[in-house]
């Protein structure tokens, strides 16, 4: 716990708490994952190489930890998309929410994330809906698919969500494209006008 309220300062015990993620004892492995968690950047590489662990649960804390970091865990995004096909229930439902807290710099997930809005299971093709606007206009590619699901899911959260996702990654591209149309506005002062 209180390496936990360290958070950053603690990064000195990385080492040493990704052992334990390998460890017998699953609830200090948890704590153990929380606090690599809370380290940001440091953390990625060794729950990177975590996510081959020949345990189950040992990976799975991996990707909730690279999740938990968010955006700087993005150097960990294509081995966490190259799981998404081989892998079922909780243990995918940690990918793709990792993924989807991973947002913008995990546009390699894209196509694997796709492909799971016609997963069989609804959570899943759910928190697939959510990573993709997540992603956000990085995932325009997606925005076919995601139509699809919002008008033929018969789950109507999953529905609910892909209309969510689409919106997102449509108010992104817009925005962009204005952006890149729209000349920046900076009016030159009088005084240095020629």
């Amino acid at each position: 716990e209180t390496l936990r309220r360290m958070g950053p300062r603690a990064v000195t015990a990385i080492p040493k708490l990704l052992r334990v993620l390998d460890g017998k004892d699953r609830h200090v492995a948890a704590a153990a994952a929380r606090v690599l968690g809370a380290q940001g950047a440091a953390a990625v590489m060794g729950l990177r190489e975590r996510l081959d662990a020949p345990r189950a649960d040992t990976r799975g804390l991996a990707v909730v930890a690279l999740g938990e970091i968010g955006p700087p865990a993005s150097s960990a995004a294509d081995k966490l998309s190259g799981r998404l096909e081989f892998v079922e229930g909780r243990e995918l439902l940690q990918l793709v929410t990792a993924l989807g807290r991973i947002g913008s710099k995990a546009t390699v997930a894209v196509p694997g994330l796709v492909a799971i809005l016609k997963h069989s299971h609804r959570d899943s093709r759910g928190a697939a809906c959510e990573a993709l606007g997540r992603i956000g206009a990085a995932a325009h590619g997606a925005t076919e698919a995601l139509s699809a699901v919002a008008q033929r899911d018969p789950v109507d959260f999953v529905r609910r969500a892909a209309q969510r996702a689409n919106a997102e990654i449509i108010r992104q591209r817009a925005g962009q494209v204005a952006a890149k149309l729209i000349p920046e506005t900076n009016p030159v002062p009088d005084e240095l006008r020629e």
